[in-house]
């Protein structure tokens, strides 16, 4: 299954890649070869990574990037955001701080101090959303 994985992810770099090259230097032998080069080393690394891990935890991966991905963007387009980050951000600043919320960021962070803040600062936007 990793194998049929890791040809599946070579295969479809390759052919964006190639398309990229191709649309870019007219030229199909460039394309080609800088399209296997390209999917041959994803495979490659693909492989490798997904050798490495389980295949529940390379999905749970995935799933978790493309939910963190998606909630970002999401963030990023709705502009009126901005008020609650600063209200988030200002809250930090002075310890007034929703301990719940302290403590999932802490597991969301993975235990790093740093990342804890953003990951509070995630979630407390969330909840004053919620709160309007």
């Amino acid at each position: 299954m990793k194998v049929i994985i890791s040809i599946a992810i070579g295969l479809a770099i390759w052919f964006a890649i190639g398309s990229f090259t191709y649309e870019i230097t007219r030229s199909r032998e460039l394309a080609w070869v800088v399209g296997i080069l390209f999917g041959a080393t994803a495979i490659y690394i693909s492989f490798k990574k997904l050798v490495s891990t389980s295949f529940k935890e390379s999905i749970a991966n995935g799933v978790a990037y493309i939910k963190t991905a998606t909630e970002d963007i999401s963030s990023l387009i709705d502009d009126k955001d901005s008020k609650f980050y600063a209200t988030a951000e200002q809250e930090i600043k002075d310890t007034i701080i929703d301990n719940g919320l302290w403590s999932q960021a802490l597991v969301k962070a993975k235990g790093d101090e740093n990342l804890r803040k953003v990951e509070y600062m995630k979630l407390r936007v969330k909840q004053l959303k919620k709160d309007i």
